[in-house]
């Protein structure tokens, strides 16, 4: 049974009947890993602490800075300077006092990933730089662990679940792409309360699967763009060529460096690679369109025309044998493998290879 306090704080949530005290006891017992305290973390931390989830650790090394304070609300300008990790217990104790909070103040790597990962039942990816987002998405598969997941940038959100055997987040992006490309929320800038809205979505997510309840966006990308209040979702489905959780997976443990390990000369990307829609098709003469996107993604959405179908895995293998002067766009859902693939080529040599910008997404 739950306490005469239990009751009393959990009462709106206990009287769902999908959840009820059964659910509730659930929650206490379980532990839950949220990899960051920042903008995304903030509100993941504040609501499933308030949910009375027993166990919650956090994972993050920095400190609190100024510029952190327009959208991480958990911290405040009397904790400037102070450890994140620090900060963040500070305010979730006045939460709920109940819950335990364990303290990672660290920078997460591929030598105690496992270590702090294994201890928890579900891990929330609250980071905004690619080599921690593959460095926590192998750890889970490997260690079979749920993961959800959350991304931020100027305007646009995106959100998705990723449960034991049913795909992962090289499923969707098998290669960590460039820095050139992706920049993170400092150097691009976001949108505070959007922020707030993804993880509030992350939260949501998480008792869901802890609770066994409803349908977690498992096999669903939920996108939102903020600046024109528009809502879409893409279905995916595991890859069974995934390096890592497919059917033959080249990635069985975690590498020494989650860096940017290209062996391609680096080079600055240049906007001038990206196409919109309209020079694609005024394009004379009219060039090779490859289409990396692959079955789930093409449900509803036509191809462009003339285009051809060949996947990022593919066009690895079969580049080297191209010719280097042929003209060539690459297009994908909503632009990061194109994108990847565009700089990747150039690089190598390649000097008429361009990417739709956006992807077909985008554009429809």
């Amino acid at each position: 049974m739950l306490t005469k306090e239990q009751w009393t704080r959990y009462n709106r949530q206990v009287i769902l009947p999908q959840i009820g005290v059964e659910g509730q006891k659930r929650l206490l017992d379980s532990r839950v890993l949220v990899i960051g305290a920042g903008g995304l973390g903030a509100p993941v931390l504040a609501y499933l602490t308030s949910a009375g989830v027993g166990t919650i650790g956090i994972v993050d090394a920095d400190a609190v800075e100024m510029s952190n304070l327009q959208r991480q609300i958990i911290h405040s300008e009397y904790s400037i300077g102070r450890q994140k990790t620090s900060s963040a217990i500070g305010f979730l104790s006045q939460l709920n006092s109940e819950i335990c909070i364990n303290e990672h103040p660290v920078f997460l790597s591929p030598e105690n990933a496992k270590d702090i990962i294994g201890e928890y039942d579900l891990i929330i990816n609250g980071t905004d730089n690619f080599p921690t987002r593959y460095l926590v998405n192998d750890c889970c598969v490997l260690l079979q662990k749920p993961l959800i997941d959350a991304s931020v940038l100027k305007f646009d959100g995106q959100a998705t679940v990723f449960l034991p055997g049913e795909g992962c987040y090289r499923c969707l992006y098998p290669s960590i792409p460039s820095r050139s490309i992706i920049k993170n929320c400092s150097e691009n800038g976001v949108i505070g309360p959007l922020v707030g809205m993804m993880g509030s979505l992350q939260a949501v997510e998480a008792l869901k699967v802890l609770l066994r309840i409803g349908n977690p966006l498992s096999g669903k990308l939920i996108m939102f763009d903020s600046f024109n209040g528009e809502f879409n979702s893409i279905k995916w489905s595991k890859n069974p060529k995934c390096p890592l959780c497919g059917d033959n997976p080249t990635i069985t443990d975690l590498s020494d460096d989650y860096g940017i390990n290209c062996e391609t000369k680096q080079i600055d990307y240049s906007d001038e690679w990206d196409l919109d829609l309209e020079t694609l098709n005024n394009m004379r003469p009219f060039p090779d369109i490859i289409d990396l996107r692959d079955n789930v993604e093409f449900h509803g959405k036509l191809p462009l025309h003339n285009s051809k179908i060949i996947s990022f895995e593919e066009v690895l293998i079969q580049f080297e044998s191209w010719d280097r002067e042929r003209l060539i766009v690459f297009i994908c859902d909503i632009g990061i493998r194109s994108s990847a693939l565009t700089e990747m080529l150039r690089s190598k040599g390649f000097k008429l290879v361009y990417h739709l910008r956006g992807g077909i997404s985008h554009w429809l």
